[in-house]
This record gives structure tokens, sequence and C-alpha cells, in this order.
């Protein structure tokens, strides 16, 4: 009720800074009573300003992440205006205020000191001071008076000319785009108003977004195409030229993960053509795990373990490579059990338990020979191990507790 409240407050809020339009209010009224608003409309209501503020919060994080304190100070305001509850944007704009203060104060001392010695410099410091805080009076005035002196006014002109001619032979090009943006802020080092710079800065930023928006488009097409490479390379084209880009960078994180699992396909049909059976479940389990119905993976899995593995002997349960076939079998009988019922899941599971309880019988085994043995330690770690994989396995935690009996009551007797 209260954010519902604050909503309908702040409509007006949305109008004054030329947002979205809010739909009209469906207004129901009843005799003898105070007109009411439908839950449809409340809900109407609240969606439009949570986009606003989410827009406003998202333009503010744009800006900061630029160096653009006040606007991002502004656009953060804007969001608080619409719901004084966030937290976090309070905080945000409580430190940029100070921020802005600070920065825009060390600037302009910076050009004090500059001022007898270096007035082109004592400028540029004064035009920092004016760019983190336009509103900042004193900067403003000590700028101005720098600005109409004849041998800055010459030197602006000259860089502004420079700009136009830019502007002149420019095509929309990546090195049009950096060589516009680099003159106009040449022109903006010292004069942070100026209107031909700050036009050329959009027609730049126009252009970028244009060429990223390509890239991402191009990106797809490859992707659905089934070329990941050349899809890899308009992906990173378009977060060269937007680093912040959430959309380019979970492109290429599908990317990889596709990349991923057809390097894992190709190691398991390798492996199941050299007959290496161990390895070619290993690489179609860790596929599964990454694509949970990737049917070549499933072939080559229930191939290898039909047709050529067979449960190891003792003498190799230690090994390495044989406990990651293992574990894999665990991990796949996992993924399995999550997905939905079918004869291709029954089938498939049933392959992969069987071998898995034969591996699994032979692990206990040999931990309860060793256990006989007295070497303890080493069926200790056998029924540890099957433990991890099968935390339900009751003669594992049986030979667990004997075992540290044991070798509590020897390091007594010692």
């Amino acid at each position: 009720m209260r954010l519902f409240i604050l909503f309908i407050s702040t409509l007006a809020v949305l109008a004054t800074h030329g947002c979205t339009p809010v739909q009209q209010v469906k207004i129901i009224t009843v005799p003898g009573a105070e007109p009411v608003i439908t839950e449809e409309e409340k809900l109407k209501i609240y969606q439009s300003v949570k986009i606003e503020i989410d827009n406003y919060i998202g333009f503010g994080e744009g800006h900061y992440n630029k160096g653009e304190y006040y606007k991002a100070l502004v656009n953060y305001k804007r969001a608080y205006s619409l719901d004084n509850t966030l937290v976090e944007v309070e905080k945000k704009i409580e430190l940029l205020e100070k921020k802005i203060v600070e920065e825009a104060t060390r600037h302009f001392e910076e050009g004090q000191k500059q001022l007898p010695d270096d007035r082109i410099k004592a400028l540029a410091s004064f035009n920092s001071s004016l760019r983190v805080n336009p509103d900042f009076s004193a900067a403003l005035i000590a700028w101005s008076d720098l600005m109409h002196e004849p041998e800055i006014s010459t030197m602006t002109a000259d860089l502004e000319a420079e700009l136009v001619n830019t502007l002149d032979m420019y095509t929309s090009s990546l090195e049009d785009i950096a060589l516009l943006n680099k003159n106009a802020d040449a022109v903006m080092k010292y004069d942070y108003q100026n209107k031909i710079a700050l036009n050329a800065k959009k027609i730049a930023e126009r252009d970028r977004q244009e060429i990223i928006s390509t890239s991402l488009k191009e990106g797809y097409n490859l992707l659905e195409e089934g070329d990941l490479d050349k899809a890899k390379l308009s992906f990173q084209m378009a977060l060269a030229l937007e680093e912040y880009s959430e959309e380019a960078k979970e492109a290429l994180r599908s990317i990889q993960h596709r990349k991923d699992i057809n390097y894992l396909l190709n190691l398991a049909q390798t492996s199941l053509k050299k007959k290496d059976y161990q390895k070619a479940v290993e690489y179609s389990g860790k596929t599964l795990k990454l694509d949970s119905y990737n049917k070549e993976a499933e072939k080559i899995l229930t191939s290898a373990l039909e047709i050529g593995l067979k449960p190891t002997k003792s003498a190799q349960l230690y090994d390495v490579e044989k406990k990651n076939y293992i574990s894999t079998l665990y991990d796949v009988q996992k993924m399995l059990a999550r997905r939905k019922n079918g004869k291709k899941k029954k089938a498939i599971l049933a392959v992969v338990s069987e071998n898995l309880k034969a591996e699994v019988d032979l692990l206990l085994a040999a931990g309860q020979n060793l256990y006989d043995e007295k070497q303890l330690k080493k069926a200790l770690s056998v029924f540890e191990y099957v433990l991890e994989l099968d935390p339900a396995n009751d003669l594992s935690k049986t030979f667990i507790k004997k075992i540290h009996n044991r070798l509590e009551t020897i390091e007594s007797l010692q």
C-alpha cells in the first residue's frame, strides 16, 4: 500500500522528467463510496513506475562509469524522487554529492595555482571543475574571464575549426568516430558547453550505437548459422565499443558454452573410436552436465557403457582417472534423475545405474579387504570416497566408524 501511494504521488514527477507517459488510471465510482482503483490498474502503475526507476538507475550507473558524476547524480535523484525507500540509491546520492564538491573544488584550486604561470592550463582546470559541477559559480566566473582573453579565444577557435573540418569529412567509420570524439574532446577540454563539440559527440555516439547494434545482429545471425568463431568476433566488436554491454557479454558466454560442449563432445567421439570407453564416458558425461539433453552425448555414453566397459579390478581403484570416471557416473545419474520421465531417460539411467552399482560394489569390497589386512588409512579413504559419492551408503558409514574407533584405540595404546 505504501509503495502504491508513493507511485500515485509521483506520476506528476514522471511527466516533469519527460518519461514514458503512464497509462490513464481507470477510476471506478461506487455510489456512496470513494473512487476505487482496480488491482489491475495498480499493477500497471507499479510496473510503469518501476520501469522508470530502473531506467534512471541504469542511466546513473552508465554516467558514473564514464566519470560523469553530475549526470549520474541527476539520474539517481530522479530515481529516488520516485521511491525514497531506495537505500542504496540514497547512499550513492550522498557519496556523489560529496565527491562532486571535492572534485570540483580540487580542479578549481589547481586552476588558481596555475593561473599566474600558465593560463591555458588554468582554463582547462576551471573547465574540468565545471564539467564535474556546472553549478560551481566561482569556477564559472574564472573560466568565463579566461575565455574572453584574445590568445585563448584564438586557440579555442582553431580547435573548433579543426573539429568542423572533421565533421565535414566524417563518414561514420570506426576510425572517423574515434577521430571525431578525439577532436570534440580537444574542444571540450577548454569549453565544456561548446555546442559544435556537444553535437559532434552526439553524432559519434549515435553511429557508435548503430555499429554496436549491427554487430550484435550479425553475431546472432552467425550464431544461428553455427559459425561460432565469426559470431564471437562480432560480439567482441560490440563489447569493444561498449565495455558494459551485458548483452554482448552474455552472447560471448553462450558461445564459449557451446564451444565447450563441442570440444567435450569431440573428445568423447574420439575416445569411443579409440575404444577408450572410460574416457568416452567421462567426456560425454561432462557434455551432458553442460547440455543435459545432448542426444549425441547420450548416444556415446550409452554405447561406451553397453559395449566395452566392465567393472575394473581393485588394483585400479586408486587411479585418479578411474575416480573421475566414477564421479562422472554419479553426476550423470543425478542429472538424469532431475529430468522428466520418458523411455529415453529410463534406458540411459538403467545403464548408468547398473555400471555405477558394479563400480561401487568393487570399491566396497576393496575397502573391506584393506580393512581385513589392517591397512586402515587406505580403507578409510576408500569408504570416505564412496560416502562422498553416496551420502546414504550405510556400509561405508559403518566401516568409517569402525576404522575411527580402531585408530583411536591404537593411538591411545601408543
